[in-house]
Protein backbone atom coordinates (compact mmCIF):
# COMPACT_ATOMS: atom_id res chain seq x y z
CA UNK A 1 0.00 0.00 0.00
CA UNK A 2 2.80 2.42 0.88
CA UNK A 3 4.50 1.78 -2.48
CA UNK A 4 1.28 2.56 -4.36
CA UNK A 5 0.88 5.80 -2.37
CA UNK A 6 4.37 6.92 -3.40
CA UNK A 7 3.54 6.20 -7.05
CA UNK A 8 0.33 8.24 -6.82
CA UNK A 9 2.20 11.17 -5.30
CA UNK A 10 4.77 11.08 -8.10
CA UNK A 11 2.23 10.96 -10.93
CA UNK A 12 1.86 14.77 -11.23
CA UNK A 13 5.64 15.08 -11.60
CA UNK A 14 5.72 12.35 -14.23
CA UNK A 15 2.83 13.85 -16.21
CA UNK A 16 4.16 17.44 -15.99
CA UNK A 17 7.98 17.56 -16.08
CA UNK A 18 9.37 20.45 -14.08
CA UNK A 19 11.39 23.14 -15.90
CA UNK A 20 15.12 22.59 -15.88
CA UNK A 21 17.66 25.40 -15.49
CA UNK A 22 18.40 27.15 -18.78
CA UNK A 23 21.95 26.59 -20.07
CA UNK A 24 24.39 29.29 -19.06
CA UNK A 25 22.24 30.86 -16.34
CA UNK A 26 24.05 32.12 -13.26
CA UNK A 27 22.70 33.45 -9.98
CA UNK A 28 22.48 37.26 -10.09
CA UNK A 29 24.60 39.35 -7.71
CA UNK A 30 22.89 40.43 -4.47
CA UNK A 31 20.74 43.54 -4.61
CA UNK A 32 22.91 46.60 -4.16
CA UNK A 33 22.36 50.23 -3.16
CA UNK A 34 25.10 52.80 -3.66
CA UNK A 35 25.36 56.52 -3.03
CA UNK A 36 25.95 58.52 -6.20
CA UNK A 37 26.31 62.11 -7.34
CA UNK A 38 26.17 63.59 -10.81
CA UNK A 39 27.62 67.06 -11.31
CA UNK A 40 25.72 69.09 -13.88
CA UNK A 41 26.52 72.49 -15.30
CA UNK A 42 24.82 74.56 -12.62
CA UNK A 43 24.05 72.13 -9.80
CA UNK A 44 24.64 68.61 -8.54
CA UNK A 45 22.20 65.81 -7.87
CA UNK A 46 22.88 63.39 -5.01
CA UNK A 47 20.96 60.15 -5.30
CA UNK A 48 20.83 56.46 -4.49
CA UNK A 49 21.24 53.85 -7.21
CA UNK A 50 19.32 50.67 -6.37
CA UNK A 51 19.82 47.51 -8.43
CA UNK A 52 17.27 44.82 -7.54
CA UNK A 53 16.39 41.37 -8.82
CA UNK A 54 12.76 40.26 -8.78
CA UNK A 55 12.37 36.49 -9.02
CA UNK A 56 9.35 34.88 -10.65
CA UNK A 57 8.42 31.33 -9.75
CA UNK A 58 5.87 28.64 -10.49
CA UNK A 59 5.25 27.14 -7.08
CA UNK A 60 8.74 26.45 -5.74
CA UNK A 61 10.40 26.39 -9.17
CA UNK A 62 12.34 29.51 -10.20
CA UNK A 63 11.48 30.58 -13.75
CA UNK A 64 12.78 34.10 -14.39
CA UNK A 65 14.68 37.03 -12.89
CA UNK A 66 13.78 40.65 -13.69
CA UNK A 67 16.41 43.28 -12.90
CA UNK A 68 15.37 46.85 -12.08
CA UNK A 69 17.75 49.79 -11.85
CA UNK A 70 16.42 52.75 -9.87
CA UNK A 71 17.79 56.24 -9.30
CA UNK A 72 16.20 57.93 -6.28
CA UNK A 73 17.03 61.52 -5.37
CA UNK A 74 18.33 62.10 -1.84
CA UNK A 75 16.43 64.02 0.81
CA UNK A 76 12.96 63.14 -0.44
CA UNK A 77 10.82 60.83 1.66
CA UNK A 78 8.53 59.56 -1.09
CA UNK A 79 5.00 60.88 -0.94
CA UNK A 80 4.32 63.49 -3.62
CA UNK A 81 7.60 63.03 -5.50
CA UNK A 82 6.82 61.19 -8.75
CA UNK A 83 8.39 57.90 -9.73
CA UNK A 84 8.73 57.03 -13.41
CA UNK A 85 9.01 53.45 -14.68
CA UNK A 86 10.79 52.98 -18.00
CA UNK A 87 10.64 50.09 -20.47
CA UNK A 88 12.09 49.81 -23.96
CA UNK A 89 10.75 47.74 -26.82
CA UNK A 90 11.86 45.17 -29.33
CA UNK A 91 10.51 42.91 -27.98
CA UNK A 92 13.95 41.95 -26.73
CA UNK A 93 15.37 45.42 -26.16
CA UNK A 94 16.93 46.47 -22.86
CA UNK A 95 16.25 49.72 -21.02
CA UNK A 96 19.79 51.07 -21.57
CA UNK A 97 18.63 52.87 -24.72
CA UNK A 98 16.46 55.27 -22.71
CA UNK A 99 18.67 55.13 -19.61
CA UNK A 100 22.01 55.96 -21.24
CA UNK A 101 20.85 58.05 -24.19
CA UNK A 102 17.93 60.05 -22.79
CA UNK A 103 16.63 59.97 -19.22
CA UNK A 104 19.20 58.66 -16.76
CA UNK A 105 21.83 60.63 -14.79
CA UNK A 106 24.60 59.61 -17.20
CA UNK A 107 24.61 59.21 -20.96
CA UNK A 108 26.85 58.14 -23.81
CA UNK A 109 28.49 61.10 -25.54
CA UNK A 110 27.32 61.23 -29.14
CA UNK A 111 29.22 63.03 -31.91
CA UNK A 112 28.06 66.52 -32.80
CA UNK A 113 28.13 65.72 -36.52
CA UNK A 114 25.55 62.98 -36.02
CA UNK A 115 27.75 60.25 -37.50
CA UNK A 116 27.14 57.10 -35.46
CA UNK A 117 29.40 54.04 -35.46
CA UNK A 118 30.01 50.84 -33.46
CA UNK A 119 33.42 52.18 -32.36
CA UNK A 120 32.03 55.20 -30.52
CA UNK A 121 33.63 55.81 -27.13
CA UNK A 122 31.28 54.15 -24.58
CA UNK A 123 32.48 56.37 -21.71
CA UNK A 124 29.63 57.97 -19.76
CA UNK A 125 29.23 61.69 -19.16
CA UNK A 126 26.75 63.60 -16.94
CA UNK A 127 23.36 63.94 -18.61
CA UNK A 128 22.44 67.61 -18.37
CA UNK A 129 18.89 66.76 -19.39
CA UNK A 130 18.23 63.90 -16.99
CA UNK A 131 14.74 63.49 -15.62
CA UNK A 132 16.12 62.71 -12.17
CA UNK A 133 15.73 66.32 -11.08
CA UNK A 134 11.94 66.09 -11.16
CA UNK A 135 11.15 62.39 -10.86
CA UNK A 136 12.76 59.25 -9.54
CA UNK A 137 13.50 56.70 -12.24
CA UNK A 138 13.12 52.92 -12.37
CA UNK A 139 14.40 51.13 -15.47
CA UNK A 140 12.96 47.64 -16.07
CA UNK A 141 14.56 44.88 -18.15
CA UNK A 142 12.13 42.03 -18.95
CA UNK A 143 13.52 38.46 -19.02
CA UNK A 144 16.06 37.98 -21.78
CA UNK A 145 17.12 41.64 -21.86
CA UNK A 146 19.88 43.44 -19.99
CA UNK A 147 20.92 41.15 -17.14
CA UNK A 148 17.41 39.74 -16.68
CA UNK A 149 17.10 36.10 -17.62
CA UNK A 150 14.95 33.06 -17.97
CA UNK A 151 16.17 30.64 -15.31
CA UNK A 152 14.14 27.63 -16.39
CA UNK A 153 14.34 26.22 -19.88
CA UNK A 154 11.66 24.76 -22.12
CA UNK A 155 9.09 26.01 -24.59
CA UNK A 156 6.40 26.44 -21.92
CA UNK A 157 8.55 28.91 -19.97
CA UNK A 158 9.47 30.86 -23.09
CA UNK A 159 5.83 31.03 -24.18
CA UNK A 160 4.90 32.28 -20.74
CA UNK A 161 7.37 35.18 -20.52
CA UNK A 162 8.09 35.92 -24.18
CA UNK A 163 4.47 36.64 -25.03
CA UNK A 164 2.17 39.64 -25.13
CA UNK A 165 0.09 38.83 -22.06
CA UNK A 166 2.76 37.12 -19.99
CA UNK A 167 5.11 40.03 -20.60
CA UNK A 168 2.55 42.57 -19.39
CA UNK A 169 1.82 40.44 -16.33
CA UNK A 170 5.52 40.22 -15.47
CA UNK A 171 6.24 43.93 -15.84
CA UNK A 172 3.09 44.95 -13.94
CA UNK A 173 4.02 42.64 -11.07
CA UNK A 174 7.57 44.01 -11.07
CA UNK A 175 6.27 47.60 -10.79
CA UNK A 176 4.02 46.71 -7.86
CA UNK A 177 6.80 44.79 -6.11
CA UNK A 178 9.21 47.72 -6.47
CA UNK A 179 6.68 50.22 -5.13
CA UNK A 180 5.94 48.04 -2.10
CA UNK A 181 9.60 47.28 -1.35
CA UNK A 182 10.56 50.95 -1.52
CA UNK A 183 7.54 52.47 0.23
CA UNK A 184 6.36 54.37 -2.84
CA UNK A 185 2.76 53.22 -3.26
CA UNK A 186 1.56 56.76 -2.48
CA UNK A 187 3.80 58.43 -5.07
CA UNK A 188 2.44 59.72 -8.39
CA UNK A 189 3.40 57.12 -10.97
CA UNK A 190 4.42 57.64 -14.60
CA UNK A 191 5.28 55.09 -17.26
CA UNK A 192 7.58 55.76 -20.21
CA UNK A 193 7.68 53.17 -22.99
CA UNK A 194 9.53 53.25 -26.29
CA UNK A 195 8.59 51.44 -29.52
CA UNK A 196 7.17 48.06 -28.43
CA UNK A 197 7.42 49.56 -24.94
CA UNK A 198 4.86 52.07 -26.21
CA UNK A 199 2.68 49.12 -27.22
CA UNK A 200 3.08 47.79 -23.67
CA UNK A 201 2.19 51.14 -22.07
CA UNK A 202 -1.62 51.24 -22.38
CA UNK A 203 -1.89 47.53 -21.59
CA UNK A 204 0.25 48.02 -18.49
CA UNK A 205 -1.95 50.91 -17.36
CA UNK A 206 -4.98 48.64 -17.49
CA UNK A 207 -3.27 45.62 -15.93
CA UNK A 208 -1.79 47.67 -13.09
CA UNK A 209 -5.16 49.16 -12.23
CA UNK A 210 -7.08 45.89 -12.56
CA UNK A 211 -4.79 43.35 -10.88
CA UNK A 212 -2.00 45.19 -9.01
CA UNK A 213 -3.95 48.07 -7.37
CA UNK A 214 -1.60 50.61 -8.95
CA UNK A 215 -2.84 53.67 -10.83
CA UNK A 216 -0.71 55.56 -13.32
CA UNK A 217 -0.91 59.36 -13.47
CA UNK A 218 0.51 59.57 -16.98
CA UNK A 219 1.98 57.72 -19.94
CA UNK A 220 4.70 58.90 -22.28
CA UNK A 221 4.85 56.68 -25.34
CA UNK A 222 8.00 57.26 -27.38
CA UNK A 223 7.82 56.17 -31.04
CA UNK A 224 5.13 53.62 -30.16
CA UNK A 225 3.57 50.94 -32.33
CA UNK A 226 -0.06 51.09 -31.28
CA UNK A 227 -1.52 48.77 -33.91
CA UNK A 228 0.47 46.21 -35.89
CA UNK A 229 -2.13 45.80 -38.62
CA UNK A 230 -2.92 49.44 -39.19
CA UNK A 231 -0.31 50.26 -41.81
CA UNK A 232 1.25 47.03 -43.09
CA UNK A 233 -0.87 45.73 -45.95
CA UNK A 234 0.27 46.77 -49.41
CA UNK A 235 -3.30 46.54 -50.67
CA UNK A 236 -4.73 49.32 -48.52
CA UNK A 237 -3.74 52.98 -48.69
CA UNK A 238 -2.65 53.52 -45.11
CA UNK A 239 0.42 51.33 -45.55
CA UNK A 240 1.68 53.92 -48.02
CA UNK A 241 0.28 57.27 -46.92
CA UNK A 242 1.34 57.16 -43.25
CA UNK A 243 5.04 57.25 -44.15
CA UNK A 244 4.89 59.98 -46.81
CA UNK A 245 4.99 62.87 -44.27
CA UNK A 246 8.10 61.32 -42.67
CA UNK A 247 9.75 60.92 -46.08
CA UNK A 248 8.95 64.54 -46.88
CA UNK A 249 10.25 65.75 -43.52
CA UNK A 250 13.51 63.84 -44.01
CA UNK A 251 13.93 65.18 -47.54
CA UNK A 252 13.48 68.76 -46.38
CA UNK A 253 15.18 68.28 -42.97
CA UNK A 254 12.06 69.81 -41.44
CA UNK A 255 12.04 70.66 -37.74
CA UNK A 256 8.26 70.67 -37.65
CA UNK A 257 5.50 68.56 -39.16
CA UNK A 258 5.03 68.95 -42.90
CA UNK A 259 1.41 70.05 -42.98
CA UNK A 260 1.38 70.17 -46.78
CA UNK A 261 2.31 66.49 -46.94
CA UNK A 262 -0.24 65.57 -44.28
CA UNK A 263 -3.02 67.41 -46.09
CA UNK A 264 -2.07 65.85 -49.42
CA UNK A 265 -1.99 62.21 -48.27
CA UNK A 266 -5.36 62.47 -46.52
CA UNK A 267 -6.90 64.30 -49.45
CA UNK A 268 -5.89 64.03 -53.09
CA UNK A 269 -3.45 61.14 -52.56
CA UNK A 270 -6.06 59.01 -50.84
CA UNK A 271 -8.65 59.79 -53.52
CA UNK A 272 -6.26 58.93 -56.35
CA UNK A 273 -5.07 55.78 -54.60
CA UNK A 274 -8.64 54.52 -54.36
CA UNK A 275 -9.08 55.07 -58.09
CA UNK A 276 -6.67 52.18 -58.58
CA UNK A 277 -3.58 51.54 -60.66
CA UNK A 278 -5.57 51.32 -63.88
CA UNK A 279 -6.36 55.04 -63.72
CA UNK A 280 -3.26 56.43 -65.42
CA UNK A 281 -4.16 60.05 -64.71
CA UNK A 282 -4.51 59.35 -60.99
CA UNK A 283 -1.18 57.48 -60.96
CA UNK A 284 0.51 60.35 -62.78
CA UNK A 285 -0.82 62.88 -60.26
CA UNK A 286 0.39 60.72 -57.37
CA UNK A 287 3.84 60.37 -58.92
CA UNK A 288 4.16 64.13 -59.46
CA UNK A 289 3.28 65.01 -55.89
CA UNK A 290 5.36 62.23 -54.29
CA UNK A 291 8.37 63.26 -56.36
CA UNK A 292 8.06 66.85 -55.15
CA UNK A 293 7.69 65.79 -51.51
CA UNK A 294 10.41 63.14 -51.36
CA UNK A 295 12.97 64.45 -53.84
CA UNK A 296 13.27 61.01 -55.44
CA UNK A 297 13.92 60.43 -59.13
CA UNK A 298 10.70 61.20 -61.08
CA UNK A 299 11.11 58.19 -63.37
CA UNK A 300 11.47 55.86 -60.37
CA UNK A 301 8.41 57.29 -58.64
CA UNK A 302 6.38 57.04 -61.85
CA UNK A 303 7.49 53.42 -62.28
CA UNK A 304 6.33 52.62 -58.74
CA UNK A 305 3.01 54.34 -59.34
CA UNK A 306 3.51 56.88 -56.57
CA UNK A 307 3.77 54.05 -54.02
CA UNK A 308 7.18 54.23 -52.36
CA UNK A 309 8.18 51.48 -49.93
CA UNK A 310 10.73 51.63 -47.11
CA UNK A 311 13.62 50.02 -48.92
CA UNK A 312 13.24 52.14 -52.03
CA UNK A 313 13.43 55.44 -50.17
CA UNK A 314 16.20 54.19 -47.89
CA UNK A 315 18.41 53.30 -50.83
CA UNK A 316 17.42 56.03 -53.27
CA UNK A 317 17.23 58.93 -50.82
CA UNK A 318 21.00 59.50 -51.10
CA UNK A 319 22.72 57.60 -53.94
CA UNK A 320 25.63 55.44 -52.79
CA UNK A 321 24.37 55.40 -49.23
CA UNK A 322 21.57 53.66 -47.35
CA UNK A 323 19.36 55.59 -44.95
CA UNK A 324 18.27 54.11 -41.65
CA UNK A 325 14.66 53.01 -41.45
CA UNK A 326 14.75 54.49 -37.94
CA UNK A 327 16.02 57.87 -39.14
CA UNK A 328 16.13 58.45 -42.88
CA UNK A 329 18.54 61.38 -42.49
CA UNK A 330 21.26 59.16 -40.97
CA UNK A 331 22.99 57.05 -43.60
CA UNK A 332 25.75 54.51 -44.06
CA UNK A 333 27.74 53.49 -47.11
CA UNK A 334 25.98 51.07 -49.45
CA UNK A 335 28.14 47.91 -49.32
CA UNK A 336 27.26 47.01 -52.93
CA UNK A 337 25.67 49.89 -54.86
CA UNK A 338 25.38 47.78 -58.04
CA UNK A 339 23.37 44.99 -56.41
CA UNK A 340 19.59 44.99 -56.68
CA UNK A 341 19.26 44.27 -52.98
CA UNK A 342 21.77 43.99 -50.15
CA UNK A 343 21.77 43.37 -46.41
CA UNK A 344 23.02 46.59 -44.84
CA UNK A 345 23.64 47.22 -41.12
CA UNK A 346 21.24 49.88 -39.90
CA UNK A 347 22.91 53.27 -39.57
CA UNK A 348 21.31 53.91 -36.17
CA UNK A 349 20.49 50.70 -34.28
CA UNK A 350 23.44 48.63 -35.48
CA UNK A 351 25.77 51.60 -35.04
CA UNK A 352 24.76 52.21 -31.42
CA UNK A 353 24.30 48.62 -30.29
CA UNK A 354 27.94 48.05 -29.27
CA UNK A 355 28.73 51.36 -27.51
CA UNK A 356 25.46 51.49 -25.55
CA UNK A 357 25.82 47.87 -24.46
CA UNK A 358 29.43 48.45 -23.39
CA UNK A 359 28.43 51.60 -21.51
CA UNK A 360 25.70 49.70 -19.66
CA UNK A 361 28.07 46.91 -18.64
CA UNK A 362 30.57 49.51 -17.42
CA UNK A 363 27.91 51.39 -15.44
CA UNK A 364 26.81 48.29 -13.55
CA UNK A 365 30.34 47.04 -12.84
CA UNK A 366 32.21 50.28 -12.21
CA UNK A 367 29.72 52.92 -11.10
CA UNK A 368 27.14 50.77 -9.34
CA UNK A 369 29.44 47.98 -8.17
CA UNK A 370 26.95 45.31 -9.20
CA UNK A 371 29.02 42.41 -10.51
CA UNK A 372 28.34 38.73 -11.01
CA UNK A 373 30.75 36.35 -9.31
CA UNK A 374 33.00 34.19 -11.43
CA UNK A 375 34.11 34.41 -15.01
CA UNK A 376 33.12 35.00 -17.65
CA UNK A 377 30.67 37.73 -16.68
CA UNK A 378 27.23 37.49 -18.29
CA UNK A 379 26.71 39.56 -21.41
CA UNK A 380 24.48 42.61 -21.22
CA UNK A 381 21.73 41.86 -23.75
CA UNK A 382 21.03 45.25 -25.30
CA UNK A 383 18.97 43.75 -28.15
CA UNK A 384 18.22 40.04 -27.90
CA UNK A 385 17.30 38.62 -31.29
CA UNK A 386 16.23 35.31 -29.70
CA UNK A 387 13.50 37.11 -27.75
CA UNK A 388 12.32 38.89 -30.88
CA UNK A 389 12.20 35.72 -32.97
CA UNK A 390 10.60 33.67 -30.18
CA UNK A 391 7.88 36.16 -29.26
CA UNK A 392 4.28 34.93 -29.10
CA UNK A 393 1.59 37.49 -29.83
CA UNK A 394 -1.96 37.23 -28.57
CA UNK A 395 -3.61 35.76 -31.64
CA UNK A 396 -1.72 36.88 -34.73
CA UNK A 397 0.93 39.62 -34.68
CA UNK A 398 -0.90 41.53 -37.40
CA UNK A 399 -3.96 41.75 -35.13
CA UNK A 400 -2.06 42.92 -32.03
CA UNK A 401 -3.04 46.41 -30.93
CA UNK A 402 -3.04 48.62 -27.83
CA UNK A 403 -5.46 51.28 -29.05
CA UNK A 404 -8.37 49.66 -27.22
CA UNK A 405 -6.38 49.57 -23.99
CA UNK A 406 -5.37 53.22 -24.48
CA UNK A 407 -8.99 54.25 -24.93
CA UNK A 408 -10.11 52.26 -21.88
CA UNK A 409 -7.31 53.61 -19.69
CA UNK A 410 -8.22 57.20 -20.55
CA UNK A 411 -11.95 56.54 -20.11
CA UNK A 412 -11.44 54.85 -16.75
CA UNK A 413 -9.27 57.60 -15.25
CA UNK A 414 -10.11 61.23 -16.12
CA UNK A 415 -6.90 62.33 -14.36
CA UNK A 416 -4.63 60.37 -16.69
CA UNK A 417 -2.72 62.15 -19.44
CA UNK A 418 -0.90 60.53 -22.35
CA UNK A 419 1.85 62.04 -24.42
CA UNK A 420 2.94 60.36 -27.65
CA UNK A 421 6.30 61.60 -28.92
CA UNK A 422 7.71 60.68 -32.32
CA UNK A 423 10.69 61.57 -34.46
CA UNK A 424 9.79 63.21 -37.74
CA UNK A 425 12.13 61.05 -39.85
CA UNK A 426 11.13 57.60 -38.53
CA UNK A 427 9.78 55.09 -41.07
CA UNK A 428 9.42 52.19 -38.62
CA UNK A 429 6.73 53.82 -36.49
CA UNK A 430 5.75 56.94 -38.44
CA UNK A 431 4.30 59.77 -36.40
CA UNK A 432 1.42 60.24 -38.82
CA UNK A 433 0.17 56.73 -38.06
CA UNK A 434 -0.21 57.68 -34.40
CA UNK A 435 -1.92 60.92 -35.39
CA UNK A 436 -4.56 59.06 -37.40
CA UNK A 437 -5.20 56.76 -34.45
CA UNK A 438 -5.49 59.60 -31.93
CA UNK A 439 -7.92 61.38 -34.24
CA UNK A 440 -10.31 58.44 -33.84
CA UNK A 441 -10.45 58.52 -30.04
CA UNK A 442 -13.63 59.89 -28.46
CA UNK A 443 -13.28 63.63 -27.73
CA UNK A 444 -13.14 63.24 -23.94
CA UNK A 445 -10.18 60.88 -24.26
CA UNK A 446 -8.54 62.58 -27.23
CA UNK A 447 -8.02 65.87 -25.40
CA UNK A 448 -5.81 64.06 -22.87
CA UNK A 449 -3.80 62.12 -25.46
CA UNK A 450 -1.61 64.45 -27.47
CA UNK A 451 1.09 64.09 -30.11
CA UNK A 452 4.47 65.76 -30.36
CA UNK A 453 6.76 65.24 -33.37
CA UNK A 454 10.39 66.31 -32.97
CA UNK A 455 13.36 66.48 -35.34
CA UNK A 456 15.07 63.10 -35.44
CA UNK A 457 14.08 59.51 -35.88
CA UNK A 458 12.79 56.58 -33.86
CA UNK A 459 15.35 57.49 -31.19
CA UNK A 460 15.02 61.24 -31.65
CA UNK A 461 16.71 61.70 -28.28
CA UNK A 462 20.09 61.12 -29.96
CA UNK A 463 19.61 64.71 -31.18
CA UNK A 464 20.60 67.15 -28.42
CA UNK A 465 17.84 69.66 -29.13
CA UNK A 466 15.08 67.08 -29.42
CA UNK A 467 16.27 65.28 -26.29
CA UNK A 468 16.16 68.57 -24.42
CA UNK A 469 12.67 69.48 -25.58
CA UNK A 470 11.32 66.03 -24.76
CA UNK A 471 13.05 65.72 -21.39
CA UNK A 472 11.75 69.00 -20.01
CA UNK A 473 14.71 71.20 -20.84
CA UNK A 474 12.38 73.28 -22.99
CA UNK A 475 9.25 71.23 -22.43
CA UNK A 476 6.89 74.03 -23.53
CA UNK A 477 5.37 71.88 -26.26
CA UNK A 478 4.70 69.09 -23.79
CA UNK A 479 2.92 71.42 -21.38
CA UNK A 480 1.06 73.42 -24.01
CA UNK A 481 -0.34 70.23 -25.52
CA UNK A 482 -1.75 69.22 -22.15
CA UNK A 483 0.62 66.64 -20.67
CA UNK A 484 0.53 67.12 -16.94
CA UNK A 485 2.82 64.40 -15.68
CA UNK A 486 3.16 65.76 -12.17
CA UNK A 487 0.60 66.41 -9.43
CA UNK A 488 -1.85 69.22 -10.10
CA UNK A 489 -2.00 71.93 -7.41
CA UNK A 490 -5.50 71.78 -6.03
CA UNK A 491 -5.96 75.53 -6.32
CA UNK A 492 -5.44 75.59 -10.11
CA UNK A 493 -8.31 74.56 -12.38
CA UNK A 494 -7.12 71.77 -14.67
CA UNK A 495 -8.91 73.02 -17.76
CA UNK A 496 -6.76 76.17 -17.83
CA UNK A 497 -3.81 74.09 -18.96
CA UNK A 498 -4.91 74.52 -22.56
CA UNK A 499 -5.18 78.29 -22.80
CA UNK A 500 -2.54 80.74 -23.97
CA UNK A 501 -1.86 81.93 -20.45
CA UNK A 502 -0.21 78.68 -19.43
CA UNK A 503 3.43 79.15 -18.61
CA UNK A 504 6.18 76.68 -17.98
CA UNK A 505 8.38 77.26 -14.97
CA UNK A 506 11.83 75.77 -14.91
CA UNK A 507 12.53 75.86 -11.20
CA UNK A 508 16.29 75.73 -11.24
CA UNK A 509 19.11 78.24 -11.04
CA UNK A 510 19.00 79.18 -14.69
CA UNK A 511 16.26 79.47 -17.27
CA UNK A 512 15.42 76.78 -19.78
CA UNK A 513 17.81 76.53 -22.70
CA UNK A 514 15.05 76.31 -25.30
CA UNK A 515 14.42 80.03 -25.02
CA UNK A 516 11.65 80.07 -22.44
CA UNK A 517 11.72 79.43 -18.76
CA UNK A 518 11.61 80.86 -15.28
CA UNK A 519 14.08 80.24 -12.50
CA UNK A 520 14.27 80.56 -8.78
CA UNK A 521 17.25 81.46 -6.68
CA UNK A 522 17.89 78.25 -4.79
CA UNK A 523 17.07 74.56 -4.46
CA UNK A 524 14.73 74.71 -1.50
CA UNK A 525 11.49 72.85 -0.99
CA UNK A 526 8.40 74.91 -1.75
CA UNK A 527 5.42 74.55 0.54
CA UNK A 528 2.14 76.44 0.61
CA UNK A 529 3.41 79.93 -0.04
CA UNK A 530 2.12 83.05 -1.69
CA UNK A 531 4.71 84.10 -4.26
CA UNK A 532 5.43 87.25 -6.16
CA UNK A 533 7.20 86.62 -9.43
CA UNK A 534 9.18 89.48 -10.94
CA UNK A 535 9.78 88.97 -14.64
CA UNK A 536 12.31 91.23 -16.35
CA UNK A 537 11.58 91.58 -20.05
CA UNK A 538 14.45 93.65 -21.40
CA UNK A 539 14.23 97.07 -19.78
CA UNK A 540 10.68 96.54 -18.60
CA UNK A 541 9.62 94.73 -15.47
CA UNK A 542 6.20 93.39 -14.63
CA UNK A 543 5.02 92.04 -11.29
CA UNK A 544 2.29 89.43 -11.17
CA UNK A 545 0.72 87.97 -8.09
CA UNK A 546 0.21 84.22 -7.76
CA UNK A 547 -2.62 83.49 -5.38
CA UNK A 548 -1.14 80.21 -4.17
CA UNK A 549 1.70 77.96 -5.27
CA UNK A 550 0.90 74.54 -3.87
CA UNK A 551 3.33 71.86 -4.94
CA UNK A 552 3.80 70.07 -1.64
CA UNK A 553 7.17 68.74 -0.58
CA UNK A 554 8.65 68.48 -4.06
CA UNK A 555 12.30 69.43 -4.65
CA UNK A 556 12.90 72.43 -6.81
CA UNK A 557 16.08 71.57 -8.64
CA UNK A 558 15.43 71.07 -11.47
CA UNK A 559 11.66 70.71 -11.60
CA UNK A 560 9.31 71.43 -14.46
CA UNK A 561 5.88 72.63 -13.43
CA UNK A 562 2.86 74.46 -14.71
CA UNK A 563 2.29 78.00 -13.54
CA UNK A 564 -1.11 79.16 -14.73
CA UNK A 565 -2.03 82.79 -15.03
CA UNK A 566 1.28 84.23 -13.85
CA UNK A 567 1.62 86.33 -16.97
CA UNK A 568 -1.99 87.36 -17.01
CA UNK A 569 -1.37 90.51 -19.06
CA UNK A 570 0.59 88.72 -21.79
CA UNK A 571 -1.20 87.80 -24.99
CA UNK A 572 1.12 85.05 -26.17
CA UNK A 573 3.73 83.18 -24.16
CA UNK A 574 5.71 82.60 -27.33
CA UNK A 575 6.42 86.35 -27.49
CA UNK A 576 8.27 86.31 -24.17
CA UNK A 577 11.88 85.55 -23.41
CA UNK A 578 12.57 85.50 -19.70
CA UNK A 579 15.97 86.96 -18.82
CA UNK A 580 15.73 87.09 -15.06
CA UNK A 581 13.28 85.98 -12.44
CA UNK A 582 13.19 86.65 -8.74
CA UNK A 583 10.81 84.69 -6.56
CA UNK A 584 10.03 85.77 -3.04
CA UNK A 585 7.28 85.50 -0.50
Amino acid sequence: MRAWLIVLLLLPLIAHPQPTPAPGTKPPPPDRTTQQQVDLADHSLAFRAIVSTHRFTAGTVAEADVVTTAFVLDGIAGGPRPVTFVVNGGPGSASAWLDLLALGPWRVRLPQDGVLSPSLDPALIPNEQTWLGFTDLVFIDPPGTGYSQLIASGDDVRRKYWATEGDVNTIASTIRRWLEANGRLASPKILVGESYGGFRGPRLARRLAETESVGLRGLMLISPVLHFNAWDSDWQPFAWLTRVPSMAAANQRSETRNMEAEAYVTGEYLTDFLRGRSDSAAVARMATHITALTGLDPALVQKRGGRIDWWTVQREHEPGRVGSAYDLTITTLDPDPMAQSVRTPDAVVDALRAPVSAAAASMYADKLGWRADGAPAPRYEILNDAVFRGWTYSGQQTAAESVSALNLALAADPAMHVKIVHGLYDLVTPYFGSKLILDQLPPAQAKRATLLALPGGHMFYTDDKSRGCCNGEGGVALVREGLCLLPWPTTWPRERCHNDLCGLVRLQQRGGRCGRGLSIADHAVIGRLDHRVQVSLGAKSQDHRVARLDVGAIPVAPFTYLLNGVLGRAQQLDDLRFRHVRVGT
